[in-house]
């Protein structure tokens, strides 16, 4: 049978003119649903206290789209006394959250999580206004992930009852940096703090915070009781003094990071900090080259570009380098870019200083002979910057050295695979890494060494609310997804907060000694770092054994230093055995773990130490507190340099005569004596130093001093009052967790 055209031929034209109109003009989403949520707020935001909304405040700050200027919302910014009332709104929320059991706790969650997948369409179009990025992301990665996060915590809320010795922290506050995708990670903290039993007080940057307010909302629908979540603007920029909480949490860009921190040090008040850092993509002569490419541009759509996390380092290995460079050309050129309600790959919105810097950086690029490679077309009139490649960066540049900013791509080459391993671990700040190579041995084996948090093996930008996110790094104190962020916001008696007024802190600050660099001669041991754990585990039981022969010895030695009675010092004594059993019996019987997730892969989760960690040890229950904290330490490959407690000098340095007949290496377990704020001072501005517990005094200056050398820092004073079941803790402090995905997909469609 013959078939016929019934089109003509001038109407096949037009509908080949109107698809390609459609190709070269991407389709555009409607945000009309969102502008009717912000109407029935009457486009106006104060606050959310207490499940209510507060009345608009005579200061405002206007809120619009950055594409078309149209108004979005006014924002209001809080007094001090509305600040001060939401922490006592937060304060009874936490009274009357703690009350209910665990399982009333996870209830709650489960129904904001369905409150979520029922108003998804529009917590999308929130989110994406107040992000920056694309609704296609938004909408199939970030929102079902945070629906995830809250189910998953629903689970271990039921759990919290049965974490025996663990209570609720109190009111954690939350605050969240300008363009730090909301939507995912502030979201994932918000879902954990709430599962362990805490009141959130969010301060979330008045230029992106309409998604926390849709989230207050969607709370206030679920029943949430009252002041458990309260949401208020801040202006990161402006702000000079942090609520009166129990602990800080911060996510945003590393300079405002140092500013919490200071002001926290200064406030008595603890705090996490997890900052925005570019990731790292490394590409081996065996990978796939096209596929490589494809995930350095999925970095830049991932977020805003507006964000830290914008832009992206690449090493390539020398032998490839020039016929990668020309795929990454290729696609880079063909990028299709416009403004996040469009069906575009990328938005390109900049902000003033990123467009000061980018300017300057292609630049400064062009005068060091530094070839730039520049994207699509934009329209710079809004705001937009063009997405640039800056290809063979040498390592000794200040391209490569500052904090990227915007859409860019840094490339570099490396000769071997060791001398990449080199180059990544180099910065401290433990970056996001993905690793290309269709040789698994070798990929696996790079991210065995690599010193980072999370590490993505031929993929990129793979999240699971059941897996650690942000688990590496100086500027990781803080942790995102899996059961280890739940436990983070658990109290088990360990620390003991000492509030302090400025005027206090700077006086100590003042009585330590001017902030400076100390050098120091203490160096990690690369050699026990790599120890096999049995032989650890070995050397530990040895230590408990050669203690138990000494018991009657170290008794006698701490009632006579202590004056404490005989029996309580034996008991001493027996308890410290006990704890170095444990460490010994632990390291041998763990390891690393497969994480269930929703992705079709492998998802491997594995601990590393810290490096160099400062003690000081603390007065109650001297020799106790003493074997805890070193034998945690050591067990996980970290090297210490404890300062004793004035009563426990004698014994913690008999005690290192058994570490080293027990076959611990020198220089593993380091102790020093004398002015105890003079050894801390040097302990805290040393460089080679990565932690600092604190169990004495100083508080407010070893808090302080971090802004300036970032450390993770462990209040440990009650550290003797730990039991078996809340040692978690103490792991915690004493390793890095590092999360790899190895998705598939080879010979079954993910």
């Amino acid at each position: 049978m013959n078939f016929s055209s019934v089109i003509s031929k001038e109407d096949q034209i037009k509908i080949m003119e109107f698809f390609q109109s459609m190709a070269d003009s991407p389709g555009i989403h409607s945000d009309k649903l969102a502008k009717d949520w912000l109407e029935t707020h009457s486009n106006c935001f104060a606050g959310f206290v207490d499940n209510k909304w507060l009345a608009a405040l005579e200061t405002k700050v206007e809120i619009s789209n950055p594409y078309s200027g149209e108004r979005y919302a006014d924002v209001c910014l809080p007094s001090p006394e509305i600040l001060e009332d939401a922490v006592a709104s937060s304060t009874k929320g936490f009274n009357s959250w703690k009350s209910l059991t665990g399982y009333q706790r996870s209830e709650y969650l489960l129904k904001i999580a369905s409150r979520i997948e029922e108003y998804v369409d529009l917590f999308g179009l929130v989110e994406c206004i107040a992000s920056g990025k694309t609704l296609h992301r938004i909408k199939t990665k970030d929102v079902p992930n945070l629906v995830q996060s809250f189910n998953y915590y629903s689970n271990w809320a039921k759990l919290h009852e049965e974490s025996d010795g663990c209570t609720g922290t109190g009111v954690i506050c939350v605050i969240a940096g300008d363009y730090n995708e909301p939507c995912l990670r502030i979201n994932w903290k918000i879902s954990s703090i709430l599962a362990s039993g805490n009141a959130v007080l969010l301060l979330a940057d008045l230029k992106s915070c309409f998604s926390a307010f849709l989230l207050a909302e969607l709370c206030l629908l679920s029943g949430l009781p009252p002041g458990v979540l309260n949401v208020l603007p801040i202006d990161g920029s402006t702000l000079t003094d942090l609520p009166n909480v129990n602990k800080i949490v911060f996510s945003g860009a590393l300079h405002t990071s140092n500013k919490i921190m200071e002001m926290a040090s200064l406030q008595g008040i603890p705090f996490e900090i997890s900052m925005s850092r570019q990731p790292i993509v490394i590409v081996y002569e065996n990978a796939d080259l096209h596929s490589a490419a494809d995930g350095i541009l999925e970095i830049l759509y991932h977020s805003d570009t507006r964000s830290e996390r914008s832009g992206c380092k690449v090493f390539i290995q020398a032998s490839i380098q020039k016929k990668f460079l020309l795929i990454l050309e290729e696609k880079f050129s063909t990028i299709s870019v416009g403004y996040n309600l469009q069906q575009v790959g990328l938005t390109c919105i900049v902000t003033k200083e990123q467009k000061e810097q980018l300017i300057n950086d292609v630049e400064e690029a062009k005068s060091q002979g530094i070839k730039v490679v520049e994207g699509p077309e934009v329209n710079a009139d809004k705001g937009q910057f063009r997405a640039t490649l800056l290809e063979n960066v040498p390592i000794t540049s200040i391209l490569y050295q500052q904090v990227g900013s915007g859409p860019t791509i840094i490339t570099t080459t490396f000769r071997t695979v060791k001398e990449s391993i080199s180059m990544f671990n180099y910065n401290k700040l433990g970056c996001d890494v993905s690793i290309w190579s269709e040789k698994l041995t070798l990929a696996l084996e790079v991210a065995n060494q690599l010193r980072a948090g999370t590490v993505w093996v031929n993929s990129q930008n793979i999240f699971d609310a059941c897996a650690i996110y942000g688990g590496a790094g100086l500027g990781s104190s803080s942790l995102e997804g899996g059961k280890e962020a739940f436990l983070k916001h658990l109290n088990v008696g360990v620390s003991e907060t000492k509030k302090y007024t400025k005027a206090d802190a700077e006086q100590e600050i003042k009585l330590y000694g001017k902030d400076s660099t100390c050098g120091s001669s203490i160096k990690s041991n690369l050699q026990w770092e790599s120890q096999n754990k049995y032989k650890i585990s070995d050397i530990l039981r040895k230590a408990a054994i050669a203690l138990a022969k000494r018991k009657e010895e170290f008794a006698s030695l701490l009632h006579h230093l202590t004056g404490e009675e005989n029996a309580a010092c034996s008991e001493e004594v027996e308890d410290s055995i006990s704890r170095l059993h444990y460490w010994s019996v632990y390291i041998a019987t763990s390891g690393g773990e497969l994480v269930d997730t929703l992705i079709y892969g492998r998802v491997l989760k594995d601990r590393f130490p810290l490096g160099i960690i400062g003690i000081q040890s603390p007065d109650q229950k001297p020799f106790l507190s003493f074997i805890t904290l070193v034998s945690s330490a050591i067990a996980f490959g970290n090297v210490v340099v404890v300062i004793p407690s004035e009563n426990c000098s004698i014994p913690a340095l008999k005690m290192c005569e058994i570490f080293q007949s027990s076959g611990i290496q020198s220089g593993v377990v380091n102790v020093v004596t004398g002015c105890r704020p003079h050894l801390t001072r040097h302990m805290c501005l040393n460089l080679n130093i990565d932690a600092v517990w604190y169990g004495v005094d100083g508080a407010a200056f070893i808090n302080h001093s971090c802004t300036i050398h970032p450390k993770r820092v462990f209040d440990c004073k009650n550290v003797w009052r730990l039991k078996n079941n809340t040692n978690f803790k103490l792991i915690l402090e004493s390793t890095q967790i590092k999360t790899t995905y190895m998705p598939m997909g080879t010979i079954y469609a993910t």
